[in-house]
């Protein structure tokens, strides 16, 4: 609307807001759009997936999905750890295609190797009884934050290594290569051999692949699990599809502790999780699945 001298101004309702105000320049800091040329990014897959890196090496940046139906990208880690739709389109920008992308809530994520360039070191892991209080801490706020009472299914967490066989457990547990959950991880692993995903690229790789089912309980507990492997041992895992946290964001609770390397609890975390995994492997050989014993339906 106009006052009275013609100049256009705004009227602010009388209504309370129930909102915080935020700083002009941070709203603008949010619309603000960046602009992008390629090599900075690329279009995979017939046109679902964008890939916008961050670093000269390609190893860093934010992963987007196509919406169809309004013909545009939107950010994964944005839409499902922070509920915000952040969105990028390639647009006319002085006589050259570029991308236009808006500012996100999330960090860069950490893009999988090219499996030829996979490294593997011998990683410290937990011996005799150290890491049995971490673990004991680990089972107790999983219970808290996965009642048993609320699902009747059983999944199971598992990991894929390459080691070859009769490796000491420290040595099956630094080749640790891919982790994920299933409710029926036999079924899962014969899933994964017969497709072109990423389980099938390594055993063709290695010639040899082994499955560990390491974790026993509810799914969302599964999953949880999965996804502390993936944020905090700093394996060379290869899954990018793995599952979102199932667990919020609540103080002192496995999401907060993961993702900050800082918090005073996360390294108690690491020591738990990798105490979970060497006694896992102590009982491999009753349980460990050879990619050559299974065949492909």
């Amino acid at each position: 609307m106009n006052d009275e001298n013609g100049e256009k101004i705004v009227e602010l309702s009388k209504n309370v807001h129930i909102c915080e105000p935020e700083l002009y320049e941070k709203v603008m800091q949010k619309l603000n759009p960046d602009f992008i040329e390629k090599p900075n990014y690329e279009i995979r897959n017939d046109g679902k997936n964008l890939i916008v890196y961050t670093n000269i090496e390609n190893t860093t940046g934010y992963e987007f999905y196509r919406c169809n139906k309004k013909n545009t990208f939107y950010c994964k880690t944005c839409k499902y750890d922070y509920d915000r739709h952040i969105s990028a389109n390639e647009v006319e920008k002085d006589g050259r295609t570029v991308l236009r992308m808006n500012k996100h809530d999330c960090k860069p994520i950490k893009f999988r190797l090219d499996l030829s360039e996979i490294e593997q070191s011998d990683l410290i892991w937990p011996k005799a009884n150290e890491g049995n209080r971490e673990y004991e801490e680990l089972m107790t706020k999983m219970r808290l934050i996965h009642p048993i009472g609320i699902c009747s299914l059983e999944a199971v967490t598992y990991v894929i290594h390459n080691a070859p066989p009769g490796s000491s457990m420290e040595k099956i547990a630094s080749c640790i290569l891919y982790v994920g959950y299933s409710e029926d991880y036999k079924k899962r692993f014969t899933n994964h051999l017969r497709t072109d995903g990423t389980v099938a690229k390594l055993s063709r790789k290695y010639g040899e692949v082994f499955l560990i089912p390491i974790f026993y309980d509810i799914p969302s507990a599964c999953c949880d699990l999965e996804y502390i492997g993936h944020g905090s041992l700093h394996l060379p895992l290869q899954n990018l599809n793995k599952c979102s946290w199932k667990s919020s964001k609540e103080e002192g609770g496995f999401r907060i502790i993961a993702e900050n390397p800082d918090h005073p609890d996360h390294s108690n975390l690491v020591l738990g999780v990798k105490k979970l995994i060497i006694t896992a492997i102590a009982d491999a050989p009753k349980k460990m699945i050879s990619s050559r014993k299974l065949k492909p339906c």
